[in-house]
């Protein structure tokens, strides 16, 4: 998992800056309608209206119980919370079946640990059933059977219902700020409102999507990896605390992946002197919020077997180019656990260690770079796999020409710009902030691209 720029208690300052972003051209002409495919009719009988779906991939995670159940205690309004958990890790017998010993499930820990809490917050009576309220939709995936953080979320998209109102999507090593559900709505009723003025439009809500790194949870929870007895809400009020006053963190930064050759991206903290929604170019999978219409519109790509770069850049430029617009967070609601965790890795497991799992490799690798229009290596042009199935593909209100104008990213070179303003700098420039990539910083026109 990659480090976050913009932690607690290591905020990345540049003196007194004003961080801010310019929106992408206007759209013109006619755009694709939100809201995709239909729902199947075996899932839209929810009647609940506002439903927050949270997409939860959790592989061998012992503090999966704790997002959970700090989600579902910290919402203002946990009765409309429901999980879409693909629960992977589980070790498997020689006769292939699941042994359940061997690792406690997300669900079975969640009710031990946070059982009577939960209880109290949904409404369920006791005894009885502690998710009478129906808040938990389940995939339960052997280790051997895993296949990558990026299948296993797409595999969570299954699970959303017709009726569910929005789509969120966290890593299962997350802690909630109180009320984080009332505020990430306000958040994104402000990005559909830029997206409205600025493309000239009514339909925003269908059309934005809040996403970045959260910060950091810089707590100490050696024991909560270990023996699991933390408490929900003191890990909850601890974060919220601890990140008072921090920056809010915008992705804005890109880096090159030696591996697959690929760009990915971290977040740079801006003051949060104006608490509203800020442009972003490019989205994170650890904290992504909008209207479901969204995902049923641009859906996980299928079949990214063990990508672990190229699926953000990928599901970033598919929203673009679909004509839906990225904002960051105008403050910090939920916090990320980067470092020091004792959960497994699909990296460690036998599956990704096999012959078959590099080649699935080149595949995914491969069909990324395809759609991106980036150069393939020898290895990935043997296995590209072609046609890509149409719902796995680009779309058509903005042009990937349009997406790397946008974002300053020069795919077939590898060479990138910064979408940060400096508007404290003499001329007002974008500020490369790769030391690693350039000697000294780089300044850019203010002015994007033109996206005409």
């Amino acid at each position: 998992m990659r480090k976050l720029v913009a932690v607690l208690g290591a905020v990345l300052f540049v003196g007194a800056l004003n961080m801010v972003l310019l929106a992408p051209a206007p759209l013109s002409g006619t755009r694709q309608a939100g809201g995709g495919a239909s729902a199947s009719e075996n899932d839209a009988m929810d009647a609940r209206k506002d439903v927050i779906f949270v997409s939860v991939a959790s592989f061998r995670d012992p503090l999966c119980p704790l997002t959970l159940a700090s989600a579902l205690l910290a919402a203002r309004r946990p009765q409309r919370v429901v999980f879409g958990l693909v629960d992977q890790g589980v070790a498997s017998e020689p006769d292939g079946e699941p042994d359940a010993a061997s690792f406690e499930p997300c669900a079975q820990a969640l009710e031990r640990l946070y059982g009577d809490e939960i209880r109290v917050a949904t409404g369920c009576p006791d005894p009885g059933p502690f998710d009478c309220s129906g808040f938990l939709r389940e995939i339960r995936v052997s280790e051997a059977d895993s296949r990558g953080p990026a299948v296993a979320r797409a595999m969570a998209t299954s699970l959303l219902h017709g009726n569910d109102a929005y789509y969120m999507q966290i890593d299962s090593h997350t802690v909630f700020g109180p009320h984080w559900d009332t505020a990430l709505i306000r958040m994104l009723n402000e990005a559909a409102e830029l997206h409205n003025r600025h493309h000239d439009c009514t339909d925003g809500l269908d059309h934005a999507v809040i996403s970045s790194y959260p910060n950091e949870y810089s707590a100490d929870m050696t024991a909560c990896d270990d023996e699991l007895h933390c408490t929900v809400r003191a890990a909850a009020k601890d974060a919220h605390a601890s990140a008072l006053g921090a920056d809010a963190a915008v992705n804005c930064i890109s880096f090159i992946e030696p591996n697959i050759r690929l760009t990915f991206h971290q977040a740079m903290g801006f003051a949060p002197t104006v608490r509203v929604a800020k442009w972003s170019g490019l989205w994170a999978a650890g904290l992504s919020f909008s209207r479901a219409s969204v995902w049923r519109a641009v859906p996980y790509v299928s079949d990214l077997n063990f990508l672990f770069h190229g699926e953000e850049l990928l599901h970033a430029a598919r929203l673009f180019t679909h004509g839906i617009d990225i904002f960051a967070p105008s403050s910090n609601v939920v916090y990320h656990k980067y470092a020091g965790r004792k959960s497994g890795s699909v990296y460690t497991s036998a599956a990704y260690g096999s012959s078959s799992a590099a080649i699935l490799t080149h595949k995914s690798a491969a069909k990324a770079k395809h759609l991106l229009g980036a150069p393939l290596s020898p290895a990935e042009s043997i296995h590209l796999e072609l046609p890509i199935p149409p719902a796995d593909a680009l779309g058509t209100a903005r042009s990937l020409d349009d997406f790397w104008a946008y974002t300053l990213i020069d795919i077939q070179n590898l060479v990138f710009g910064e979408r940060c303003v400096n508007t404290s700098s003499p001329d007002g420039a974008y500020l490369n902030m790769l030391p690693s990539v350039h000697a000294s910083p780089t300044w850019r026109p203010l002015n994007p691209p033109s996206l005409d």
